[in-house]
Parts: C-alpha cells; structure tokens; sequence
C-alpha cells in the first residue's frame, strides 16, 4: 500500500505537526476516490475509526489532491439554508418544536473551491467501497498515494479503478451551531499555514 505510515508520501519528507489552532479539537480527514470521479472527504475522530462524516463534493478526485499537495492554498466552502426538517408522521406530538438539525447533518452544501462554484456537495453513508478504503487506511495517521483496483471497482480500466488519497490531522473549530471550519495540518510543516480549510456555513 502506497503512502503507509506518518511519514506517509508528502514528498518524501517526514510531516512535522502544526500547534492546535486556540479552541479546536484534533480531528482526522481522508480525502479519497476515483481519480477521474468527485472526491469524497471522511471526517473521524481517530486515524482507526469509522467516518463521523462522509461527503461527497462536486470535484475529480485528482485534480483537488493536485491542488492540494501543490504549494497554494485550497479554501472549500460549504454552504446551506436553514431548513425544517419534517418529521415522519405521529413522530412528535402536536405543539412539539423539532429538534434541531446538527449543521453536520445537513444533506445537501452548495460547494465553492477558492471562491469558484463547483455544483453541490452531498452528505452519504457508507458504502463496501468505502468501508474497503477504511480498512486498508487503518493503520494510517497521516499519508498520500495510491490504493490498487479491484476487480469491481474497474469497470473499463485499471486507471479507473484505482482510488487516490490522502490522510491528514485536521483541526475543528466551532463557531456557533451554524459554522464549523477544519484546517488541515500542513504536511511539510510549513509556517505559512494549512494547505486545505474547509468552512461549513448555514446561513
């Protein structure tokens, strides 16, 4: 498996941690599929645990790790309405005010990437392919490259059926109930910042 360990495949370089942003907890994100199909991004608690949150946005797989691992700044920016969600019927009594939506568990982000509109983002549950993907990133706290094919997931080439990805520690911080940023630990430890934020605004 390409990109094992936590040194992982940054260039080779060993990745030195940033210090914690003030007020954010330690998170772990997997950015991964399909070179030529949109990226799916897995948010967990821990390297070994299963996605608390698994999004899929509007982008080719490749070209966002590309820009990623290239030396500017990828800002993604998720946005969504407030909505009321109906309950099934008889779920809540008449009168009870719904619970609220936690902005995580929205289904549905309008999705820019470094202030261009790419379409939307969408929020998943997991699927074989996915859980496959966890499964060999487990032992993996930090790392980049290359998961071979399968014969499923190859329905015209091996090119096709490979899965890119990388694996990052990912600060969380809070705003409010309506907006959570997550800064991605620069791999090469260097001082001029996250190579990725991604915001979630409701608005």
């Amino acid at each position: 498996m390409a990109g094992s360990g936590e040194a992982g495949a940054f260039n080779g370089r060993r990745a030195i941690p940033r210090n914690h942003f003030h007020g954010s907890t330690r998170t772990t994100g997997t950015l991964y599929g399909h070179r030529r199909a949109r990226i799916t991004i897995a948010f967990h608690d821990s390297p070994g645990s299963p996605p608390a949150l698994l999004l899929d946005i509007a982008v080719p797989t490749a070209k966002f790790i590309q820009d990623v691992s290239a030396a500017g700044m990828v800002r993604v920016t998720l946005e969504c309405d407030k909505q009321q969600h109906q309950p099934p019927p008889h779920a809540h009594p008449p009168g009870d005010p719904l619970p609220p939506r936690r902005l995580l568990d929205e289904p549905v982000w309008s999705a820019e990437v470094n202030g261009e509109s790419v379409g939307y983002a969408a929020r998943r549950e997991a699927t074989e392919a996915d859980e496959r993907v966890m499964r060999l990133l487990h032992a993996m706290s930090m790392g980049a490259g290359v998961l071979p094919a399968v014969a499923a997931d190859a329905p015209t080439s091996a090119a096709d059926g490979e899965v890119t990805y990388m694996r990052a520690h990912f600060d969380r911080v809070v705003g409010s109930k309506d907006a959570e940023t997550y800064y991605m630990h620069n791999p090469e430890g260097c001082a001029t910042g996250p190579e990725l934020t991604i915001f979630f605004i409701r608005t």
